[in-house]
C-alpha cells in the first residue's frame, strides 16, 4: 500500500516547505477483502497567490503529464475540456497516443490519472427535466471518451437541488449515476464531497451514503474526499492535504487516524 502514496517533490525534503507548496488530493478505493485503500489521485504544486494555475496548452494532456512529472509525481488529475462549458475537442486533438507514451516513459500508472467531471452538469436537479437529461447525456459522452483512451475514474459534483427538497435531490443523483454506468463498462464515478454552498448536495458522508444506497452497481462508485483551507463549516471550497486542514474534528481524526500517521510519514 506504500507505494501508492507520492513520492516526494523536487527539494521537498524539508516537511514545512512541502505543505506550503503542495497539495495532493485522494480517493478512497474498495479494495478485494471488503476494506478501503487510500490512493493518491492528484499532487500539484500550488499556484503562487494571486498568480493563474499552469495550464496545458491546448488541453493536450501529453503536456499536463510532463508537468506532473516534472515534480516528480506518480499521479495527476486532468479535465477532457474546460470545466466551465461542454464544448469538446476530438480526442485526437488530445493526442492519445503521446499521452500513453509520455505515461510509460515518466512510470505512471494510467490508473492514476483522474479525470475531474465538468461544473457545468447538475444531476441533482429533479424540477428541470432538461437540465438532468442534458446533465446525464453530457455525462455518458465524457465517460465514453475516457473509455476510448483508457481513464478508469471521474470525479463528479453531486450538484445542486436548486428548489426541490435535498432527499428529492440525493435520489435523483442517483438515477443519474445509474443512467451514467449503465452505458459504460469500465469507469467509476467519484464523489466530490461538497463545502455545502448554496443549494449543493452531498456536503456530509449521511448524504452520500443516501445516494450510493441508491446506486445499482455500488462497486463502482466511490468517494473523493480532502481537507479544508477554511475551517469546519465555512462552506468555502479551498482543498488541503488531509490532517493538514482546518477540519479538526474528534470524529474526523479518530476516523482517519491510520490514513493521517501514514500521509505525514510520507511527507
Amino acid at each position: 500500500m506504500k507505494d501508492n502514496y507520492q513520492r516526494k517533490p523536487k527539494g521537498g525534503s524539508n516537511k514545512q516547505e512541502y505543505l506550503q507548496n503542495y497539495q495532493t488530493i485522494y480517493l478512497r478505493f474498495p479494495d478485494q477483502d471488503g476494506g478501503h485503500e487510500w490512493k493518491v489521485i492528484k499532487e500539484q504544486q500550488k499556484p503562487q497567490q494571486n498568480a493563474p494555475p499552469k495550464i496545458p496548452d491546448n488541453n493536450q494532456i501529453p503536456i499536463a503529464v510532463k508537468e506532473a512529472a516534472s515534480y516528480d509525481s506518480n499521479a495527476l488529475m486532468i479535465y477532457l475540456g474546460a470545466p466551465q462549458n461542454a464544448r469538446r475537442r476530438p480526442l485526437t486533438d488530445l493526442k492519445i497516443p503521446e499521452f500513453q507514451k509520455a505515461l510509460a516513459e515518466y512510470d505512471i500508472d494510467i490508473d492514476n490519472v483522474i479525470v475531474h467531471g465538468p461544473y457545468v452538469v447538475n444531476v441533482a436537479n429533479s424540477s428541470r427535466k432538461d437540465i438532468f437529461d442534458w446533465s446525464v447525456g453530457f455525462l455518458q459522452k465524457e465517460v465514453a471518451r475516457m473509455e476510448e483512451i483508457g481513464l478508469k475514474t471521474i470525479v463528479l459534483h453531486p450538484g445542486s437541488a436548486v428548489d426541490t427538497p435535498t432527499n428529492d435531490a440525493l435520489s435523483q443523483v442517483a438515477k443519474g449515476i445509474n443512467l451514467v454506468l449503465k452505458k459504460s463498462s469500465t469507469v467509476r464515478i467519484a464523489l466530490e464531497t461538497m463545502c455545502g454552498r448554496g443549494s449543493e448536495v452531498g456536503i456530509n458522508f449521511e448524504q452520500l451514503k443516501y445516494i450510493i444506497d441508491r446506486v445499482e452497481q455500488k462497486e463502482r462508485v466511490v468517494i473523493h474526499i480532502n481537507d479544508s483551507l477554511n475551517g469546519l463549516g465555512a462552506k468555502i471550497d479551498r482543498h488541503e492535504n488531509i490532517g493538514y486542514g482546518n477540519i479538526e474534528t474528534p470524529r474526523q481524526r479518530e476516523d482517519f487516524a491510520e490514513e493521517i500517521r501514514i500521509l505525514k510519514e510520507q511527507n
